[in-house]
């Protein structure tokens, strides 16, 4: 009886044995199919260590004041150690909270995205995505927006590699400067100054917190039209819990913000603003720089540029 049992007890061992060598055989081809089918031509990404975005060209008067900007997007560009840290938290917890524990990939959101979208896709509601901070900026700077199961895939392997090659801060900071706010703003910077006409650095909780609401659809949360500001606040609320829920703020926090608009101060300008006293002389001037240099240049490299013009002789 008792060599019965013994040998049930062997078989079921040695079946789980062979079962777990036999899964373990199965994940590690189908890792090395993956990587051969979608990992093995990515994309060079040397491209996001060696950023240089395209920023702001300024025109100054003699006395230093600004006269004229020329971009193709207008953007600042700032460094992630100028950001303050309720900032970056408003901008963690709104798009990727476990953005500093992850290797780049975040299983864990993912498979509460794919239980979600079944209920999302019965329903006819768009499919929730759950790309973290370092797949978004795999795909602003290499992959692009078709969303496809082989984007998505190639999305992932350079995703690794950034964390492999690059802190989180510049991870972050790559992120912070490149994304879209709308309002013509590209970059945390200049949405500081189009949403509140102020500098990154004196930026409050409440307007952090909008600023990092924005970004899932800027074109659905511009505050100057009632219906799209109320979309945001809904949205700055979602942002605000999830700062008390990740430990950055209390909840006595959320309840004193949740309701208290923003104090916005929109300031639209276009790729090629300029005062209405310097009109002409700043057009020649442009005219000169992009003779000199080639507009991509004067539009891309953010030149500071220091002219001759005296504002008050001017005026």
């Amino acid at each position: 009886m008792v060599s019965f049992f013994y040998r049930i007890i062997r078989f079921m061992v040695m079946t789980l044995l062979l079962g777990m060598v036999a899964a373990f055989l199965l994940l590690t081809g189908g890792c090395g199919y993956m990587y051969y089918r979608y990992g093995h031509d990515l994309p060079d990404h040397d491209v996001v260590k060696e950023y240089e975005p395209k920023v702001i060209t300024r025109l100054h008067a003699a006395d230093g004041s600004l006269m004229a900007e020329f971009a193709e997007e207008r953007r600042l560009f700032i460094p992630i150690d100028q950001v303050p840290e309720h900032v970056i938290q408003a901008f963690i917890s709104a798009e990727d909270k476990d953005f500093y524990k992850h290797g780049g990939v975040d299983f864990f959101s993912i498979a509460k995205t794919m239980v979600r979208n079944v209920s999302r896709a019965t329903s006819g509601q768009r499919l929730a995505g759950a790309s973290t901070i370092t797949q978004q900026v795999a795909k602003n700077f290499l992959i692009g927006d078709a969303f496809t199961v082989e984007r998505k895939i190639r999305e992932a392997f350079i995703a690794w590699r950034l964390e492999r090659d690059l802190s989180k801060d510049d991870i972050l900071e790559l992120y912070l400067n490149e994304i879209y706010f709308g309002l013509r703003a590209y970059g945390l910077a200049e949405a500081s100054l189009a949403y509140y006409d102020k500098a990154v650095a004196d930026l409050t909780i409440s307007e952090a917190a909008y600023l990092a609401s924005v970004i899932k659809g800027p074109s659905n949360y511009e505050p100057d039209d009632p219906d799209e500001l109320k979309r945001g606040m809904d949205r700055r609320a979602y942002v605000l819990n999830q700062m008390a829920e990740n430990g950055y703020i209390t909840d006595e926090d959320v309840q004193t913000l949740r309701d208290v608009v923003p104090d916005f101060d929109i300031q639209v300008r276009s790729n090629a603003a300029a005062t209405d006293e310097t009109g002409y002389f700043s057009t020649e001037a442009y005219r000169q720089l992009s003779d000199t240099y080639g507009p991509a240049v004067v539009r891309t490299e953010g030149l500071s540029v220091r002219t001759t013009m005296d504002p008050a002789l001017q005026e």
